[in-house]
């Protein structure tokens, strides 16, 4: 399905009336009462204010699997993200919804194109910011990673969300499972 979104706009509506046995204003401006007035042109301005539409992301990757010892590895290295009215963005947030251990777990982003990282192993959520166009944060998004630092870690599977915001909206989460 395709949509179709409109600019803030100013419509002016043109109106033809047809007057019959109503009023009339003469040429000083005194109203006179039955009297044909014959068409008449109005016009009124109508001002069309557009909604926000949130941004929206697509994952396209399968469960990913993280080794003991290994590097970091990308959580979702495919996923495509777009907006239809909003060139730039201004935030994302990476955060675990289940299965976070703080002491061990950790979400890793190199700052790049204007947006900057920070990741809070209080709530294990990594918090990107920076006004940057969508190409630059579907990349700094593909480019996130898990890492635990732990030589023993705790087995059990981790749920990863995503969100973006335009400034005025925040995306609906999509989930990535890391096991």
């Amino acid at each position: 399905m395709k949509k179709v979104h409109v600019l803030q706009t100013t419509v002016i509506l043109m109106i033809f009336v047809f007057i019959t046995g109503a009023c009339q204003s003469n040429e000083e401006n005194e109203i006179s009462e039955n009297k044909s007035l014959g068409p008449v042109l109005a016009s009124t301005k109508v001002n069309i204010v557009p909604l926000n539409d949130a941004p929206i992301l697509v994952s396209n990757s399968q469960e990913i699997t993280y080794t003991e010892n290994e590097q970091a590895v990308p959580i979702d290295a495919h996923i495509v993200l777009s907006d239809p009215d909003d060139q730039v963005l201004t935030g994302a947030k990476v955060s675990f919804s289940s299965g976070y251990h703080p002491d061990e777990d950790i979400l890793l982003f190199d700052d790049q194109n204007g947006i900057k990282g920070t990741f809070d192993s209080g709530t294990g959520t990594l918090s990107l910011t920076g006004n940057a166009d969508i190409p630059s944060y579907q990349a700094a998004l593909r480019s996130v990673r898990y890492r635990n630092n732990s030589t023993t870690p705790t087995i059990a599977n981790r749920s990863i969300i995503f969100t973006v915001n335009d400034g005025k909206t925040e995306s609906a989460a999509i989930r990535q499972s890391l096991e």
